[in-house]
């Protein structure tokens, strides 16, 4: 079982729980890579234990089959399109990119704001102004809901996160994809 070890010295060191989580991995999943001898690991007691550096400088292997070779640009057939949606909004004032995380954190767990019918969801931030964040919601026309259905699924998902995101006249477009690979 893994605990958390509150020795001063342990300071430098994660649990297994924290690095995984640190990683995005599940525990039993660590414990494999580190039974495979592919991160290190140390037990202080009788629990197991990782370098913080360790951690933070670990890169996982691609999964699957390297891809030999670069998709080609497609048109989606006419009656099945590929359709956009994109909404942006502001990190309020005194929110920490921290603190927005944490609030994705608690929707992925609890698996909150799928907007079902979409073929994939994004959220990111450019660099050059990491407080503006943008969504991107992918649909084929064939499933896509109706524009009341996207509403009420945008709207829940500004309640959930009103005390971290700025929505003031922030409205959103959807826009048809011409290309894509």
């Amino acid at each position: 079982m893994d605990e958390k070890v509150d020795l001063p010295q342990a300071k430098n060191y994660l649990s297994v729980g924290e690095a995984a989580e640190a990683l995005g991995l599940a525990a039993s999943t660590l414990y494999q890579y580190i039974r495979e001898g592919n991160i290190n690991a140390e037990k202080i007691g009788s629990t197991i234990v990782l370098l913080r550096d360790e951690v933070a400088s670990y890169r996982r292997g691609m999964a699957g089959r390297p891809r030999t070779s670069v998709p080609r640009w497609r048109f989606s057939p006419e009656e099945n399109q590929l359709i956009v949606t994109s909404v942006e909004a502001e990190l309020r004032q005194g929110v920490t990119e921290e603190d927005f995380v944490h609030i994705l954190e608690q929707i992925k767990r609890g698996d909150m704001h799928l907007f079902p019918g979409t073929i994939a969801r994004y959220i990111l931030s450019d660099p050059r102004q990491p407080r503006r964040v943008r969504f991107l919601f992918f649909w084929r026309q064939t499933v896509m809901p109706n524009a009341s259905t996207i509403e009420e699924a945008l709207a829940a998902l500004r309640q959930a996160l009103a005390d971290v995101l700025d929505w003031n006249g922030v409205g959103y477009e959807t826009s048809r994809v011409w290309m894509h690979s």
